[in-house]
């Protein structure tokens, strides 16, 4: 059975990107003034198909489907800026996104940026399917 499963290690970075995902939730600030809640601004790179902007100018993706369902849930509300990765990082370090999709985990960018706890996905099953190919 498992010999029929094609080769998943072409998908490997993006499940390992997925189950840190996000980066998502650093501290969430929202500054809330008298009943008005400021949007969580969310910079998104073109990472197909983890994030990226459609044909119609529209966020899409995974991680975008992850983060406006919890957004939807807490009741936030968000707005994105599209970039590229060096200048959505630095957006991020000066504090001017409040997240910043699909960055990966590194013990370096750990010691600058709160990561989420619970994975995504599990890439371990991958691993396994793997091996037994």
């Amino acid at each position: 059975m498992l010999s029929s499963i094609p080769s998943l290690k072409h998908l490997r970075p993006f499940f390992f990107s997925l189950s840190i995902f996000l980066l998502s939730f650093i501290s969430i600030p929202l500054v809330v003034h008298s009943d008005t809640v400021q949007a969580i601004r969310v910079g998104i790179i073109d990472n197909k198909p983890m994030c990226y902007i459609d044909d119609t100018g529209n966020p899409a993706g995974i991680f975008v489907e992850v983060i406006e369902h919890a957004a939807d849930k807490e009741g936030w509300s968000l707005k994105y800026v599209h970039g590229t990765w060096a200048d959505l990082r630095a957006k991020l370090s000066s504090g001017a996104i409040d997240i910043l999709l699909s960055m990966a985990y590194s013990e370096e960018r750990a010691q600058h940026y709160s990561f989420n706890k619970i994975a995504v996905f599990n890439t371990s099953i991958l691993h396994d399917i793997e091996k037994n190919n």
